[in-house]
This record gives C-alpha cells, sequence and structure tokens, in this order.
C-alpha cells in the first residue's frame, strides 16, 4: 500500500555497506508505518478521497477514455449442474459486501473523488449458445469473451463490474466477470473468487452468507493513506524518489526492424523460457546471499542491460505494496 523508499540493485548490495544501508532503510520504513494513523472506517457523509494508485489509474483513463487497457477480466468455465439464480445472488451479495464494486470516480474543481453509490440489484446476463452448432461455440465463446473485455467502461457510471454467463451445454458454462483497474488489481482476483464460491455453496443449501463483516473499506485505506502520506511524509518520499529517479528519462534505442509507431500501442507478446533445477537455485542463492529478491536479480540479467551496455536503464511497472500491517 506504499512505495518503500529502498534501494535494492545488486550494485549495492554487493558491499557490506550496501547490505547496512539497505537494513536501515528497511527499518526506517517500519519506524514509518509505525507512527502512521490508525487505519479505521470514516463517515460516507461527504466526497471521498482517491488513494495514489486510484488517482494514477484514473489520471491515465482520463488521457485514453475509450481505452479498455486496464480493464480487468476473468474468464471461468464451469462444468456440472448451475443454479444461475443462486450465482446471480452471489454475485450482488459480493457488490453489497464490497463498496468498491459499486464505486463511481468523478472529477470536481480539478480534483478527483470517489462516490460510493447504494447497492443495486444486478441481472446476470446469460448467453445461450446451445442454438449454434456444438462445433462452432468454443469460438463464439471466445469472441464473445474478447469482445466483452475490450469494451471500455465510463468510470463516471456504475457499475464497474459487468457480469456475463454463456451456457454451452445443459451442464457446460463460462463465466465472464470484467471490472475495471481502478476498484480491482491482482490481489483482488483471489479473494473475489474464494468469496463467490463461499457464497454460493451456502446459498445452493439455503444458508446465510458464511462471511463476516468487513471492518474497513478500501475508501477507508484511501482516506487513510490520505491522511498519513502528506506534509513532512509524503515530501520525504517525494524527495528520495526524485532524487533516485532524477529527472532525465533517456531514450531506449534498440535495434528494430520497424519504425516506432507515432501513437502509443499496447501490442505485445511475452517468451517463456525453461531453465534447469540447478540453475534455478543457483540464481536463488545468489539473490540471498546479495539480500535481494529473485526478481531483481532476474531484473538485473535482463539483456536490455547487455543491449545498452554501461549505460543506467530506468525500470517502470506495475506493483501491489503490502503494507507492514498485512506482513
Amino acid at each position: 500500500m506504499t512505495q518503500l523508499a529502498i534501494d535494492t540493485t545488486p550494485t549495492s548490495c554487493q558491499k557490506e555497506e550496501g547490505r547496512t544501508a539497505l537494513w536501515r532503510s528497511v527499518r526506517s520504513v517500519v519506524n514509518s508505518q509505525r507512527q502512521a494513523p490508525p487505519l479505521q472506517p470514516v463517515p460516507r457523509t461527504g466526497p471521498l478521497p482517491l488513494s495514489f494508485a486510484q488517482e494514477r489509474v484514473m489520471l491515465l483513463q482520463q488521457l485514453e477514455p475509450d481505452s479498455s487497457t486496464y480493464n480487468k477480466s476473468i474468464v471461468q468455465r464451469l462444468k456440472g449442474p448451475l443454479n444461475v439464480a443462486v450465482l446471480e445472488q452471489s454475485f450482488n451479495e459480493l457488490i453489497r459486501r464490497h463498496e468498491v464494486l459499486r464505486t463511481t470516480f468523478t472529477m470536481v474543481d480539478g480534483q478527483a473523488f470517489q462516490r460510493i453509490t447504494p447497492a443495486q440489484t444486478l441481472r446476470l446476463s446469460v448467453t445461450d449458445l446451445q442454438k449454434i452448432p456444438e462445433s462452432e461455440r468454443e469460438l463464439e465463446a471466445r469472441q464473445l469473451a474478447h469482445d466483452e473485455t475490450e469494451q471500455p467502461f465510463d468510470l463516471t457510471q456504475e457499475p464497474l463490474l459487468r457480469t456475463r454467463l454463456l451456457r454451452l451445454g445443459t451442464k457446460d458454462y463460462v463465466m465472464l466477470l470484467t471490472t475495471h483497474q481502478i476498484c480491482f488489481d491482482g490481489q483482488s482476483r483471489g479473494i473475489l473468487v474464494r468469496e463467490l464460491m463461499a457464497l454460493y455453496e451456502a446459498f445452493s443449501t439455503g444458508k446465510t452468507s458464511p462471511l463476516p463483516e468487513l471492518p474497513v473499506q478500501y475508501a477507508d485505506f484511501a482516506y487513510w493513506q490520505r491522511q498519513w502520506f502528506k506534509g513532512e511524509v509524503l515530501e520525504t518520499q517525494l524527495a528520495y524518489w526524485k532524487k533516485q529517479l532524477g529527472t532525465d528519462v533517456p531514450r531506449l534505442r534498440l535495434s528494430a526492424n520497424r519504425q516506432r509507431p507515432g501513437t502509443l500501442g499496447f501490442q505485445a507478446a511475452s517468451q517463456t523460457l525453461e531453465i534447469s533445477t540447478h540453475l534455478y537455485e543457483s540464481l536463488r542463492a545468489l539473490s540471498q546471499q546479495e539480500g535481494i529478491t529473485l526478481f531483481v536479480t532476474l531484473l538485473w540479467l535482463d539483456p536490455f542491460n547487455e543491449i545498452e551496455q554501461n549505460r543506467v536503464i530506468k525500470y517502470g511497472m506495475m506493483l501491489t505494496i503490502l503494507s507492514f500491517y498485512l506482513i
């Protein structure tokens, strides 16, 4: 939930003084966490601020309002008997339970705010694909899932959660869930799936929700973060990262067989590389020896470093940082 002001590059950790500085930074962050105000519910009587992460995503969405880049989707195959009414009931309980799933985002005088709306009844859309030839159902389901993911959201309008059920057979379904990065991150996926399964199991047998009420919501965290990260605390963090990142961001000059496009695109690909168990264990041992994570070690070995030789390369990536309160 907070950016840690820690330098973990291998070059700074190879010497003892580097390790000492690293752990001094860790202790500093821990002490700062202990000085943070308590996280507790806040009144819903007025405008509520966004977290820093939400504000960043909202800015990016405003730059490209018709983009689906920050859509998050879950495609789940369901085999066996399915009670659609109970599944719909389970989704509605999730929306009631998690305020962030019924939150909209607006700008007022240049300032971003979030507005939590009362729980509305969600109608689970069911598309029956049994009417088309069986050999074409899989392809049609993939196309519908793609179309659902590519449909952009209007952050000022609810809901920011779309659900759809594709029926391929009497006991064969595909469940589509689409939401937005501003209210759903990588950690949210596991939570949603686990809670949905627990609610469906309970409601299927006529029981009430087995999930306890949440003591705080994400809006409470956003308010807490804004109250903590201000004044000297905020200025210290900003000064650190400005010093580390600087203002000069050199252009990465890579040899390519095509021209760089004039506009930003999001086409990408991935490449899988299998390594031996021995090499994996060696990399883990090296990481532990240097006091860094395996991720940082692999980043250090990135081929771009070889291409750019001795130039400093600055990487940017999306991370989910957990507070020490949660560790």
